[in-house]
Order: C-alpha cells, then sequence, then structure tokens
C-alpha cells in the first residue's frame, strides 16, 4: 500500500480539501483506498460520509488490531476520539506502526489527512513512508 500523507504544519492550508480529492481521484480510477482522517476536526470524514462507509481510526492505536473481513473501495477512518491519546501519544503511535501493516492487503493507497500539529517526519517513522 502506497501511504500518502498530507501534512502542513499550519492550520487552515488546505490539507483536507487536497486530501478528500486525491483519496476521490484515486477511488474513481478503481484503486482501494483507506482514508485516514486524523485531524479532530474531522472536516474530511464530514465531506466524504455520504459517498462511502465510516470506520474509527480508534482501534489502529490500540493493541492487537484485528481488519473486519470486507472493505468499501473507499474506506474512512475518522479521528472522533476526543483527545483520549494526547496523554500518552508515544504508545498510541507505536500501536499504530504496528497495526498499520495489517491494512496493507486490503488497500491500493492510504491517504492521511494529518492535523495542524504533526510532525511529518514523525508519522514517516511510525507507519515507515
Amino acid at each position: 500500500m502506497k501511504t500518502i500523507a498530507i501534512n502542513v504544519e499550519k492550520g487552515g492550508a488546505g490539507k483536507t480539501m487536497i486530501a478528500c480529492h486525491v483519496a476521490w481521484h484515486l477511488a474513481d480510477a478503481g484503486h482501494r483506498v483507506l482514508f485516514l482522517d486524523l485531524d479532530r476536526q474531522c472536516n474530511a470524514t464530514d465531506a466524504l460520509a455520504d459517498f462511502e462507509s465510516l470506520g474509527t481510526c480508534k482501534p489502529l492505536f490500540e493493541p492487537g488490531y484485528v481488519p473486519p473481513a470486507s472493505f468499501p473501495r473507499l474506506a474512512i477512518y475518522s479521528n472522533r476520539m476526543g483527545g483520549e491519546y494526547d496523554a500518552d501519544y508515544p504508545r498510541a503511535l507505536t500501536n499504530l506502526s504496528a497495526n498499520f501493516p495489517a491494512l496493507d492487503p486490503y488497500f491500493d493507497y492510504c491517504v492521511i489527512d494529518t492535523p495542524p500539529f504533526v510532525v511529518v517526519d514523525q508519522l514517516r517513522s511510525t507507519l515507515s513512508v
């Protein structure tokens, strides 16, 4: 699975719009796309929700993630977690790093809409992108 992370360490820079367009274009071209909406505002989730099924990112940040039996063409995993991982962010990233490879056989691309504060080097090392 190829991973495309849209990251600018500033709010209001257009990350969500770009991420949504990239994901939708790839899905429309027939690719299987995992969309991770890691921004707490979840604007990407709201924009894409009418088109495909929604999931939650929460299991990806916990130990022992098991993917569902099947996924739609565009699977949207939304960050509606309310900040519960802010206190132990390193543990959450460790779990995400361990769980992310389980999704590889199900998708051609992963598009990530990041929150403004995510440092791209940290995300890159976590997901090996």
